[in-house]
């Protein structure tokens, strides 16, 4: 019920919205008057201009620019006007001509030039609102850090559906699993997310940064790559920081719809599925799925009570071929400003996807030179769900003072049937077959509410404050395993295993509060420089409960019947199979993480030339992590680790302006990167191959950042820049596979691996053809490529956590297989290459983009030798892995437009390899989409 209305009241407001606009829509064609709105900025520095007159010439109308150097005149009647623009202490600017057209907006961006630059005022032709892409790279020289940004219009040239597709057009970006952000080629765990300035919890408890597929495309504004780390920001930085910001509501009406529909290798052709719940499509279960409410039971409980508790579950287990559909999906935004001075703003939009996946994949690890720990073949299929809804209201309650509310709401869900067969070494090994059913929802929910203040008779400070509530929640309900064995005696598959014949519960809450305050103030001994001072409170929780049920001691008389039937209540009730509650005393924690931190920086423009940006950080952070049996309650102290970290975080940014259009950055920063909660957890999540623990005796990775980078921008539009970077680690946490009697490939566990370096050069191009040739004007590139090394050596004892002990258990370093090596997830060249045609008279774009990373290491094995004293154990390193994506986008009309996608043309087999072993292997598949959109 409780999922019912919260759908009833998404379409509520969604009616209201569109009433509202509707209505809004019809006064404005009413009255026959229009708008003019824009932006008024600093020709020097790029910063805004706040209450700056706009008045058209010879009429009653005009502005003043708010905080952000935004303007709006609203109720114009329709006309041609001349505009001016005029600011203490600033060259006045008119624009002549502006045509003020009915129901619409007319967009300027003006830059007004201090007095002594220019003597006198002038009178400039009105032009066209730059272009997002543009707005980016201006945003990016006047930075203070070094950063790399993709914004709407670049990604809906491509037929990216989500930020991790979008990010992996970044320079120096690679994105794992079309998740994950390896920036400058380290791990997920050294990047962080914001999403609108604000830090965001993970639905994944593995992972530390959330995954990037929960944002659709449609709901984004741009994406920045902050690569330089300021005081401004959390200490726990190293790779990069990713700021998405969605879309804001808009200067006047606009209603936009769009629908999509695809196909990939799935579409159409039958792939391993199995019933569900009724309300999958939707992006969550119905309940079917959910634990049911049953106490703890074990060995001594009796069979009747037993085999009551398991009729209480689904008695669904085998996968079966089923013939699916075609992908689809579609999009709604709405937004307006009211108000006489549009002081009142709101923007909605509401996306959904499903998309049905299949893939044939093969998995092998060795123990010997033609001997394998394992030789498996799995086909897959998957569906999966996304919506993405975002409501964004805004109040400017006059020139000084704008509060806005951002709230937005994402689903995400994976349904995935497999069937893997093969063979497995080992007492209970020969020719296998195993099944698995599993479905995963992620939610994310994040509401903020942000305040803009100009304090003009006081100091003519800024004030900026944010109060956030997050809340990401993963919930994987009832996955479902089943482990058979070839009986060559009776030429049947029989069960076998005691953990693998399961059904596997899990539910996770982060709940994050997040509040800080940022307060500008001028600096007047140095001309437009300022102090920036700041603090901010994060307080975040975690809840992790999992729950495991087994069958096991099967009769033989029963052992080789199908899972419906083997794991039947008959069957319990009777003594034939036994059924047990598996939880284990480390599948409940819980978790806080408490960050009180302040700081205080400078921006110092020395000169015309010269820009110096430096200060420092404290943050105190205490992290506790209680694990608790769910059995009776209890903590184990021994496994419950607690950090307090206080540290002081310096940095300095120098920017040299060689030329107007030319910068130089130099960047020095020390920074950590802490232990994550399901790092630290001990906690054991199984499946078909292996188990994952994690590492209660972790510790803190310190880093220092050094950064050069040269930056040319030689016109509107267009970028050259070359980046060099160094960074050194102490203590960098890494993911070891360590072996386990129970598994011949090994386990993965976070470990602290020894000092580590990393250094690489970037180098970006966005660049129009017509400097090639005038035929090519229609023509541009956009070209990004990363090089890096980096370096490794395992010097000191390796500390892990063992199932069963309280205490650390000591590796040597020389247990690793290679004790130098790169760090894992390092990828030692990245590429991204964009050919762009844009006709303005056949209203035709095409994109065509090219990605591809080098080998990275995604394992890092111990070391083990055969007889003869071979290695055979290596790190797994993934291969290199080429994409290729086509966009075509055609406007029918003034309002109508059609896209086509052909999404990873080349269709390479991706792969991971040790030394010579191919460990896994599968073809993605291409995909192939078009989309209507319509603007009203």
């Amino acid at each position: 019920m409780k999922k019912v209305s919260t759908i009833i009241s998404f379409i509520a407001v969604w009616g209201i919205l569109w009433l509202w606009s509707s209505a809004a829509m019809a006064q404005t064609g009413e009255l026959k008057t229009g708008k003019i709105a824009g932006k008024i900025v600093d020709a020097s520095d790029g910063e805004p201009l706040i209450g700056c007159n706009i008045v058209l010439v010879g009429t009653k109308y005009g502005a003043a620019s708010d905080l952000n150097g935004n303007f709006f005149v609203s109720n114009i009647p329709e006309g041609t006007y001349s505009v001016l623009f005029s600011y203490i202490s600033y060259n006045k600017k008119t624009i002549h001509p502006v045509t003020v057209t009915t129901g619409l907006t007319y967009n300027l961006q003006i830059s007004l030039e201090p007095e002594g630059i220019m003597g006198e005022s002038i009178v400039v032709e009105a032009k066209a609102d730059r272009a997002a892409k543009s707005a980016l790279l201006v945003q990016q020289k006047k930075a203070v850090v070094v950063s790399d940004a993709i914004g709407s219009e670049q990604i809906s040239k491509t037929p990216d559906k989500s930020a991790g597709d979008a990010l992996k057009r970044v320079t120096g970006l690679t994105v794992v699993g079309n998740k994950y952000v390896y920036v400058r080629g380290l791990g997920e765990r050294y990047s962080n997310a914001q999403l609108n300035g604000i830090e965001i919890p993970s639905p994944e408890p593995e992972k530390k940064i959330i995954p990037m597929d929960i944002f659709p495309s449609g709901s984004i504004q741009n994406i920045t790559v902050v690569k330089t780390y300021n005081p401004d920001m959390a200490g726990d930085f190293s790779g990069g920081l990713v700021k998405i910001n969605t879309k804001e509501f808009p200067e006047s009406l606009f209603m936009t719809t769009s629908v999509s529909t695809g196909i990939n290798n799935a579409s159409f052709s039958k792939i391993p599925r199995y019933k569900g719940s009724g309300t999958d499509f939707l992006g969550f279960d119905d309940g079917t799925r959910q634990r049911p409410n049953i106490p703890k039971f074990n060995g001594s409980t009796p069979d009747n009570l037993k085999a009551q508790y398991n009729s209480r579950f689904q008695n669904i287990w085998m996968p079966a071929n089923s013939q699916v559909s075609n992908n689809s999906g579609f999009s709604f935004s709405v937004g307006n400003s009211l108000g006489e001075d549009s002081n009142i703003g709101f923007l909605g939009s509401l996306t959904y996807s499903s998309d049905f996946n299949s893939r044939n994949e093969r998995e092998y690890f060795p123990i010997a030179d033609g001997v394998p720990a394992y030789d498996y073949k799995t086909a897959k299929g998957n569906y999966g769900v996304l919506w993405g809804a975002l409501l964004d209201l805004n109040v400017k309650i006059n020139t000084n003072n704008k509060i806005g509310l951002k709230t937005v709401y994402n689903i995400q869900s994976d349904d995935e049937a497999s069937t893997t067969s093969g063979y497995k070494n080992g007492s209970s090994g020969g020719d296998v077959r195993f099944t698995r059913l599993r479905y995963q929802q992620r939610k994310l929910f994040s509401s903020q509410l942000l305040g803009e203040h100009q304090i003009n008779n006081f100091f003519k400070s800024k004030i900026d404050w944010h109060l956030a509530f997050s809340q990401a929640d993963r919930n994987e309900p009832d996955t479902r395993q089943t482990s058979y064995v070839l009986n060559e005696t009776l030429n049947r598959y029989d069960a076998f295993g005691s953990s693998n014949n399961s059904r596997f519960f899990s539910d996770l809450t982060d709940k994050e509060i997040n509040t800080g305050v940022d307060w500008s103030i001028p600096f007047e001994v140095i001309k437009n420089s300022k102090i920036k001072l700041g603090s901010l409170v994060r307080i975040k929780d975690r809840n992790f409960s999992a729950h495991r049920y087994a069958y096991s001691n099967f009769a033989d008389a029963v052992r080789g019947e199908q899972p419906e039937d083997l794991f039947s209540s008959d069957n319990i009730i009777n003594g034939l199979v036994d059924f047990e509650d598996n939880t284990q005393a480390n599948d409940t924690y819980t978790a806080n993480e408490n960050t009180i931190a302040g700081y205080v920086m400078g921006d110092f423009p020395v000169d015309k030339r010269w820009r110096l940006i430096g200060g420092v950080r404290y943050e105190n952070a205490q992290t506790e992590l209680h694990s608790i049996d769910p059995a009776s309650g209890a903590e184990n102290k021994s496994l419950s680790p607690k950090y307090t970290n206080r540290d002081f975080f310096p940095a300095l940014n120098v920017v040299y302006a060689l030329s107007e259009r030319m910068n130089l950055r130099l960047g020095y920063s020390k920074t950590i990167s802490r232990p994550q909660f399901r790092e630290l957890a001990p906690f054991r999540y199984d499946d078909y191959r292996r188990s994952t623990y994690g590492n209660p005796f972790l510790k803190s990775s310190h880093i220092q950042n050094y950064d050069l980078r040269w930056e040319f921008f030689p016109n509107s539009g267009e970028l050259v820049a070359a980046s060099f970077f160094y960074k050194s680690f102490e203590n960098p946490i890494e993911r070891f596979l360590l072996p386990n009697p129970g598994s011949q490939a090994g386990d993965p566990v976070p470990v602290n691996g020894g000092n580590a370096s990393n250094i690489g050069i970037e180098l970006d191009l966005r660049a129009s053809l017509i400097h090639v040739s005038d035929a090519l004007k229609d023509f541009s590139i956009t070209a990004n490529m990363s090089l890096i090394r980096s370096r490794l050596t395992q010097k000191n004892a390796i500390e892990v956590y063992t199932l069963g002990s309280n205490d650390p258990t000591l590796f040597s370093p020389d247990f690793v297989a290679n004790k130098k090596r790169p760090m894992q997830g390092q990828s030692p060249y990245v590429v991204n290459i964009g050919l762009n045609y844009v006709n303005a008279v056949s209203l035709t774009d095409v994109n065509l983009s090219y990605n591809v990373f080098g080998e990275r290491i995604a394992e890092i094995s111990t070391k083990l030798n055969d007889a003869q004293g071979n290695k055979i154990y290596d790190d797994v390193y993934e291969q290199p892995f080429h994409q290729l994506d086509l966009t075509v986008g055609q406007k029918i009309t003034k309002n109508l437009k059609l896209k086509a996608n052909w999404k990873n043309m080349l269709n390479q087999t991706v792969q991971f390899k040790m030394s010579k072993f191919v460990t896994n292997e599968y073809k993605p598949g291409m995909s192939f989409s078009t989309s209507v959109t319509y603007d009203f």
